[in-house]
């Protein structure tokens, strides 16, 4: 592919990737947690253009996003956008690139963006945003030296980023194989 291409793809689907974060789906039970369908276009983008389109795209929406619609975190919450990207799209195309059997790739997908952002939940952003915010309760919680503030991040932040992977995979499954059909003929 032509650095020209390969820069337009980057555009193009790094906007369609970010108009996509502005539609997000809330997690029931919580106010502050909502996913988006935007690592689909990241997907698509590594199978189309390799790892440098994808991470492009993957970081081109996070942009975005913090200079159109700003940030209430200081780049925190698009740092975590990009990795969940990572978590879960590099996964599925280096296994995909290995076995050609795209259910199985998703699902390490979703298996490892569950396992990454719960794990960087527990150790980074929970007790970040808690000292930001003064949330005293998550504070007690951490320092409390129990078990109490990791069943609270496996409890809330594992079923989320688990759903986040099933919807992300169910969507991707409905048009894999119409979009790399469509590549494929250009």
């Amino acid at each position: 592919m032509k650095k020209t291409n390969k820069l337009t793809l980057i555009a193009i689907l790094g906007a369609l990737a970010f108009i996509l974060t502005l539609f997000k789906i809330p997690f029931p039970g919580t106010t502050w947690l909502k996913f988006d369908l935007s690592e689909v276009v990241v997907v698509y983008g590594l199978f189309v253009g390799g790892p440098v389109v994808g991470l492009s795209i993957a970081v081109l929406k996070a942009v975005l996003g913090f200079v159109i619609e700003g940030s209430s975190t200081g780049g925190v919450g698009e740092a975590v956008t990009i990795l969940s990207a990572i978590a879960f799209a590099f996964p599925v195309y280096y296994l995909y690139n290995i076995s050609k059997k795209i259910v199985l790739s998703l699902i390490a997908g979703t298996i490892s963006l569950t396992l990454i952002l719960t794990y960087v939940n527990y150790i980074f952003i929970t007790p970040f945003y808690a000292k930001l915010f003064k949330m005293d309760y998550i504070i007690n919680m951490i320092n409390s030296g129990d078990n109490t503030y990791l069943n609270y991040i496996l409890i809330t932040y594992g079923p989320f980023n688990l759903l986040k992977g099933i919807v992300l995979t169910g969507v991707y499954l409905i048009i894999h194989k119409r979009l790399l059909e469509t590549y494929k003929k250009k």
